[in-house]
């Protein structure tokens, strides 16, 4: 758009009919451009139209009711802009139409339930002197009804395996130890009896003497 300080010393606007559009997916949208000279004589003018091309297609141009009467340009350069150029015999002053634009809503695609379509800051309305004097441009809202702002989708934490746990080395040792003490204390337990006599002889064996 136009500065402020632009507007102070122009006059003439550029802006959609109708400003505020309810649609639905794959419904067309149909626009009227406009302008207001508010006076002054227009005799030549280029606008650009910016659209969002993720949510909407440009479909076509409509010109049976134009102002203009020589056109120069009016297509679409690429996704997103279309450039009208053409100029005004004799020159115009006042209301009047410059082209119906038609676009229709993409599914799949709104982020946000809504969408702008805008005149570029770069537009330009000339008048005989050749002067730009375009001062306002307004842009077309359209809403896709039933799209509410989707809210961030809900991420499912990923559950931490849990780690084995670490025994300590004393549990490890202790059954070590627990024998390794019991051994031993055996062992010089058996170190401190005495030692165990030796068995008696054998006595031979008696013979008894028969009647």
């Amino acid at each position: 758009m136009i500065s402020d300080s632009a507007f102070s010393q122009a006059s003439s606007e550029i802006y959609f009919l109708p400003a505020k559009i309810d649609t639905e997916i794959g419904k067309e949208i149909d626009l009227e451009l406009l302008i207001n000279s508010s006076g002054q004589k227009i005799t030549s003018f280029s606008i650009q139209i910016l659209y969002p091309e993720e949510k909407l297609s440009f479909l076509n141009l409509e010109i049976q009711n134009s102002l203009v009467t020589d056109w120069i340009k009016r297509n679409k350069e690429k996704d997103g802009l279309i450039t009208l150029i053409g100029g005004i015999k004799n020159g115009f002053a006042g209301q009047g139409n410059i082209a119906q634009i038609k676009f229709i809503s993409k599914a799949g695609s709104w982020s946000t339930n809504q969408a702008q379509i805008a005149v570029s800051q770069n537009s330009l309305v000339l008048n005989p002197d050749q002067k730009n004097i375009l001062g306002k441009t307004n842009s077309a809202i359209i809403s896709l009804a039933g799209q509410p702002t989707p809210l961030p989708s809900e991420i499912t934490p990923t559950p931490i395996p849990k780690k084995p746990k670490k025994l300590n080395a004393v549990w490890i040792l202790l059954p070590v130890l627990i024998l390794t003490t019991a051994g031993l204390g055996y062992y010089f337990y058996q170190k401190r009896l005495p030692p165990l006599p030796p068995p008696p002889p054998e006595s031979p064996p008696q013979v008894v003497d028969s009647f």
